[in-house]
């Protein structure tokens, strides 16, 4: 059964982030919890965010949905690496035709660094993006842009 058409976006996000070949395929996670170690690093990490979801008339709703895009790094300028491996994923991102028709107004809305409290030489970019996609009421599965 196919999921949400939000799931179904972040799917494709992580699979052109896979196919772009920014960093190793097996370095792209969705929802990862556990701490990545050094060998693991760069990495990539998607996390659902949010969504909003606004009736548009009687039968369509235009879901606007958040998501973060996690850059993973380590090293003594790791706040530039971040920033490298943030922009090769935006590019990615953006060059995606499929991505980009099925999620509309594709748009990098915030960036945040943190440094790993217990390692100051590695850290993470968080970038949140933001696209709609229009459904019908009653099927969150099949977008109609």
């Amino acid at each position: 059964m196919p999921g949400s058409v939000i799931e179904q976006i972040l799917e494709r996000v992580k699979a052109t982030l896979t196919a772009a070949d920014i960093v190793p395929a097996e370095h792209v996670h969705r929802s990862r919890e556990e701490p990545f170690a050094a060998r693991e690093v760069p990495a990539i990490k998607l996390r659902r965010v949010e969504s909003s979801h606004q009736l548009v008339g009687r039968e369509l709703v235009e879901i606007t949905l958040r998501w973060g895009v996690e850059s993973h790094v380590r090293g003594e300028q790791w706040e530039t690496l971040a920033d490298a491996l943030h922009l090769e994923a935006h590019a990615a991102l953006f060059a995606d035709d499929a991505l980009n028709t099925q999620a509309r107004y594709l748009a990098c809305t915030s960036t945040t660094c943190e440094a790993d409290p217990a390692d100051q030489t590695a850290g993470r970019l968080v970038a949140i993006y933001e696209a709609r996609v229009t459904v019908t009421r009653a099927d969150l599965g099949n977008p109609l842009n």
